[in-house]
């Protein structure tokens, strides 16, 4: 350390500190609030990160100005022969903007100026490009890019599939600017041809402003394969996807959401993944909530022919919430609905208006009991229509009854390997009770649309609860079910469920035969936070074997290793199994593997081995192999490699 004409001039191992405020070098000095650091600079403020050779820093008003720096709020580095900067905006000239930590293949943007603006989170970029690694890619717009929203992301997937044979898709994507994403994808099809798939997201930050996304693939199709679905497959083949929502605070949500398919195969052929998680289905919804009310309209669109499901066109609704009734201790709650139906597979169509209104009393019971009767009543008037000349309206009432009996024991049980502190027993019993008289009335006198469906679950009990209007049922009935758990106090806070076992019974009184008519099971039990274990069951009563079972379990080791397993089994349908394995080798490699096995056939259906590559710090290769059995549309080995951007 020296002292000379007023500066201190600290060699070697240099720090200075300020406040939160820490700046290394191999040499500094300072004098007049001004520090001047030489060699090996590394300058630490709050979340922002220095390096370079030559820096000036005002401890005064936090500029700076310095030359061959790399500046890096992470997961974003810039680098520059010459940097300046103060306390609320930073600006390089000939820099390069890397996403990630800079190497050989690292994205990054290389413009003429790059300013980082800190009270905004945001980047203001001159003439930039595009690059990978030394390799000039792209022309970006230039402008205004938010942090929080990193201006380009890049998927790219290939492999080889039955019906397209060898494929690649590349989709980089490109910030606009905070608002707007666009991406111009493509794929190639060694079977098929040239797609085009060009997509754009936009999200307007604020309240009342919209978000959503517009993509629309292309392709005119080579192949002379034979379609499933319909005799002929058009040349041109498209899909559209468009979802748009409006939100304004709590009480308003707008949604529109438009799928438009050329032909029934297209989601099967090119687009498998988004056909097995989800459906091409489009509708517009709006909603408007306040206080205890509740409007809404729904319209279901169809823009193509290529489905058939029951439709409402459209339904218009208010629903009251259940509330207090003024001052008294009654609760009530009801809705009134308009909507028009087709069915396109029969040619069905229905105009119906539907009410309902419902009372309920909790009534004043020792803590261990509960005791609600309730009462309803349900109006539905059908128009005329082309089936039935004449117009109907059904009238109908329930009455009912929910019971709970509560009881509790608690017990100084600790085990640090199970991590338990304390254990809590709950035991509830509970008893509901509903009769609808004349549930079926008036039967063959309007068109039936909504009807009840094969179901596994318990299903909902109440007048206006039942989601299949046209078809209601033998409504009289009687619930009873014992609930279980066990609690232990969590390490950090409330409470964590160790054993759950519930079992539901439903009796129906009038029927001449078959007063039983199913019994639910649902057992979960968690001894560990690595452990999870479940199992669900429906047991007609009439038969006093599971019909119906679903059983899995979850391992893990930490961030290491998950392990699941699944059972699905139904009587006289088809009994599934699947387990998947995923495993963190070590830093740059993961493995996974599912297997899926159908019972019946005791086959493997389903194979899936994947291995996970980091190649260097910014990107990650996907490797999958796949071996299927009994697919119509996949072959029955596949390759898939696919490489992205490390998601940070």
């Amino acid at each position: 350390m020296e002292f000379t004409r007023g500066a201190q001039v600290a060699t070697g191992n240099a720090e200075l500190r300020d406040k939160d405020l820490l700046l290394k070098a191999s040499k500094i000095s300072y004098k007049d609030n001004i520090a001047h650091a030489e060699g090996k600079i590394s300058l630490k403020r709050k979340d922002l990160l220095v390096t370079g050779e030559s820096l000036d820093y005002s401890l005064e008003d936090g500029s700076f100005t310095g030359k061959q720096l790399q500046v890096g709020k992470w997961p974003v580095y810039l680098e520059s022969d010459e940097v300046t900067g103060d306390g609320d905006k930073y600006e390089a000239h000939g820099a390069i903007f890397y996403y990630g930590e800079p190497e050989l293949y690292s994205p990054s943007i290389r413009a003429t100026r790059v300013g980082y603006v800190v009270s905004d989170e945001r980047y203001e970029v001159d003439a930039p490009w595009i690059h990978l690694g030394k390799h000039k890619l792209l022309r970006l717009p230039g402008g205004s890019y938010s942090m929080r929203k990193f201006p380009y992301s890049m998927i790219a997937d290939a492999g080889n599939r039955r019906l397209t044979g060898v494929f690649v898709v590349l989709a980089p994507s490109l910030l606009g600017n905070e608002n707007i994403r666009f991406t111009p994808g493509f794929g190639v099809y060694q079977e098929r041809g040239f797609m085009l798939k060009p997509k754009i997201d936009y999200d307007f930050d604020g309240e009342g402003k919209p978000s959503g996304s517009f993509e629309y693939s292309w392709i005119r199709d080579q192949s002379d394969d034979p379609p499933i679905y319909q005799p002929t497959l058009p040349k041109d083949r498209y899909f559209f996807d468009w979802t748009h929502r409006i939100q304004k605070g709590d009480s308003i949500d707008t949604k529109v959401k438009l799928n438009w398919l050329s032909d029934a195969d297209y989601l099967r052929d090119f687009d498998p993944d988004f056909f097995r998680d989800d459906f091409a289905d489009s509708f517009a919804e709006a909603s408007y909530h306040k206080n205890n009310y509740l409007l809404s309209a729904m319209a279901r669109i169809q823009p193509d022919d290529v489905q058939s499901f029951p439709r409402r066109l459209p339904d218009v609704r208010a629903d009251l919430l259940t509330s207090k009734l003024g001052a008294s201790p009654i609760d009530h709650r009801g809705h009134v609905a308009m909507a028009w139906l087709e069915e396109d597979t029969t040619s069905l169509e229905s105009t119906r208006f539907d009410a309902y209104y419902g009372l309920s009393h909790k009534m004043n019971t020792p803590e261990w009991f509960t005791l609600t009767p309730i009462a309803g009543a349900r109006v539905t008037h059908y128009e005329s229509n082309d089936q039935h000349p004449k117009s109907y309206t059904r009238s109908i009432g329930e009455v009912g009854i929910n019971s709970e009996i509560f009881s509790h024991a608690t017990w100084d049980v600790n085990s640090d390997v199970w991590k338990i502190k304390g254990l809590r027993h709950i035991l509830k019993a509970i008893a509901q009770y509903r009769y609808i008289p004349e549930s079926e009335k008036g039967a063959g006198e309007y068109s039936v649309i909504e009807k009840s469906l094969l179901q596994y679950n318990m299903p909902l009990l109440g007048l206006g609860m039942l989601p299949y209007l046209d078809q209601l049922g033998d409504q009289h009935v009687v619930r009873l079910g014992l609930e279980n758990r066990v609690d232990t106090k969590h390490a950090d806070y409330g409470t964590r469920r160790l054993i759950q076992l519930n079992v539901y019974q439903d009796i129906f009184p009038e029927r001449a035969s078959r007063h039983l008519e199913a019994l639910y099971l649902n057992f979960m039990i968690s001894p560990a936070h690595w452990l999870d274990l479940g199992l669900t069951g429906k047991m007609p009563s009439d038969l006093g074997e599971l019909n119906q079972l679903s059983t899995g379990f979850v391992l893990r080791d930490g961030d290491k290793a998950d392990l699941y397993f699944a059972n699905e089994f139904i009587t006289d349908g088809v009994q599934q199994n699947s387990i998947y394995l995923t495993y963190q080798a070590n830093r740059d490699n993961a493995l996974a593997v599912g297997l899926r096995h159908d019972a019946d056939s005791n086959v493997l259906t389903e194979q899936i081995y994947t291995w996970s590559r980091s190649l260097g710090r910014n990107w990650i290769m996907d490797n999958t192999l796949v071996f299927r059995d009994g697919d119509l549309r996949e072959l029955d080995f596949s390759y898939r490699i696919g490489m992205r951007l490390r998601d940070f």
